[in-house]
């Protein structure tokens, strides 16, 4: 059955998700060039992917079952954003070897490097005319709002005889796989994911006599090197510590889990962000803007606070701070000074449990009246995660993979092997703790939080009542998501 939309789709949550993640690309566009290209059936499981053994290249083409004699179906694959972004250079990589080694070959129609990508209003308009790609490569919030819609396949159900997709799965970085199911279904296939780990700057730190800080640190620990490193004149703050960022986001996805506390069971049914953990967090950071003056707001290339100044001590580092180098007066990419760790863990998190906050992109497979098609776009998503691939989507894009086979094989990309700060993202991606993917989580965290949170930041109301007026006014939200089909 396909799902046909017709209704008018986007509010404002999604206009700013969207310019989020696009932001590196401006505004996507689709375009179609040429015709659909065949790809060779080739010899099942070929050897020659970057650290492939002979056996995994024999079982790596066991993803179609059947139909050996059918002829190659025809795939639309859209990009979410295209190259030469490092996104779309990993959806390059997918596309060429499904093509060359797939046991049955599929004419794989994508847009060419210089067509933009696919933003969601697109997306949800070639829906309303009952015209979607076979594949497309959103992050897992995006996917639960298309999965909500009846527009996507469960990907469990849909890769259940896949022998390959049984072995991989075992493979993928936990958290990930977690974090792209919506009530016990996988909404899409995790490719990759983006990392953030907390980069210090070690020149202001070997400056004030301060040892960057072991695995494990605690908040305690971040204090004191803020006591050493953070400077003033009269007229204030002059070299903060860190950035402070006033949103419901930036709490549930680093202040909350740093300090042990997530807004969802680990069953996705309840949704709690008023919790004694969340708080703690929140009137922590709080009080180093508030108080402190470690943290600060006004960060960015044109604001006081900006990293490459050397007027902030740390800063928010992911796999696109290397290539082209963000801040080379600090760090021209080789790690030399920049040098990345995780968030500082607070006191509720007793275990010292490492969590990386970074979403997730890749696959999702919309359901098509050409059941064929539909199954080989499946198998697309299962291969786009195989540990051979995997090497080829990390060369390609500088991202870790989500494939943990992949992320300690020797053969892996030279530069996360080499480079400190790749290298380091590569280790604390295996902790990476996606945004919670609900299909109204846009509105709630970038609408509604982003409201309360503002009131926050400009000193009308205290962290306990951001926080509670945010669990009012989202637990309906995400109460009616649960319900929905």
């Amino acid at each position: 059955m396909v799902a046909v939309i017709r209704r008018k789709y986007l509010g404002g949550a999604a206009a700013v998700l969207g310019g989020m993640v696009a932001a590196a690309c401006g505004e996507p566009t689709v375009r179609y060039v040429g015709q659909p290209q065949a790809g060779p059936a080739g010899p099942a499981g070929p050897a020659g992917a970057k650290g492939e053994t002979g056996a995994q290249g024999a079982a790596g083409a066991q993803g179609a079952q059947g139909a050996a004699a059918k002829a190659p179906p025809n795939i639309t694959f859209w990009h979410r954003i295209a190259p030469p972004h490092r996104f779309g250079l990993a959806d390059q990589v997918v596309v060429k070897h499904f093509k060359e080694n797939h046991p049955r070959g599929a004419f794989v129609e994508i847009p060419t490097e210089n067509s933009g990508g696919a933003g969601m209003d697109k997306i949800k308009s070639f829906l309303a005319a009952d015209t979607p790609p076979n594949v497309w490569t959103p992050w897992q919030v995006e996917a639960a709002d298309l999965f909500a819609l009846g527009a996507t396949v469960d990907l469990n159900a849909a890769l259940r005889t896949n022998s390959d997709w049984a072995k991989t799965k075992g493979e993928m970085i936990e958290f990930l796989i977690n974090g792209v199911q919506w009530k016990g279904q996988q909404i899409l296939m995790p490719m990759f994911p983006d990392p953030h780990g907390l980069g210090f700057n070690t020149a202001i730190l070997k400056e004030e006599g301060v040892d960057f800080p072991e695995e494990g640190y605690t908040w305690d620990d971040f204090d004191e090197i803020g006591k050493a490193t953070v400077q003033r004149d009269a007229e204030g703050v002059t070299r903060a510590l860190w950035s402070m960022r006033y949103s419901l986001y930036w709490t549930v996805i680093v202040l909350g889990p740093m300090n042990g506390a997530f807004p969802r069971d680990p069953t996705h049914t309840t949704w709690k962000v008023d919790t004694p953990g969340m708080l703690e967090a929140l009137e922590y950071v709080y009080k180093h803007h508030r108080e402190l003056g470690y943290a600060q707001t006004d960060i960015g290339k044109d604001g006081k606070y900006y990293f490459n100044n050397k007027a902030k001590v740390t800063e928010v580092i992911n796999p696109g701070t290397v290539t082209p180098p963000r801040y080379p007066d600090v760090d021209p990419g080789d790690g030399s000074v920049i040098r990345v760790t995780h968030y500082p863990h607070g006191p509720a998190n007793t275990n010292k449990q490492i969590t990386t906050p970074g979403n997730c992109f890749g696959c999702v497979v919309f359901k098509v009246r050409d059941q064929d098609a539909q199954e080989v776009s499946a198998d697309l998503a299962a291969w786009s995660v195989r540990e051979d691939v995997q090497l080829l989507v990390s060369e390609a894009s500088g991202h870790p993979p989500s494939n943990l086979a992949a992320a300690r094989n020797p053969g892996i990309n030279k530069a996360l092997r080499d480079n400190p700060i790749l290298q380091q993202l590569n280790h604390l991606a295996q902790y990476d703790v996606p945004t919670p993917a609900a299909p109204s989580m846009a509105k709630m965290l970038f609408e509604i939080g982003g409201e309360i949170f503002k009131r926050l930041e400009n000193g009308e109301i205290t962290p306990k009542a951001a926080l509670e007026e945010s669990q009012r006014l989202t637990a309906p939200l995400y109460e009616e998501d649960l319900a929905r089909g």
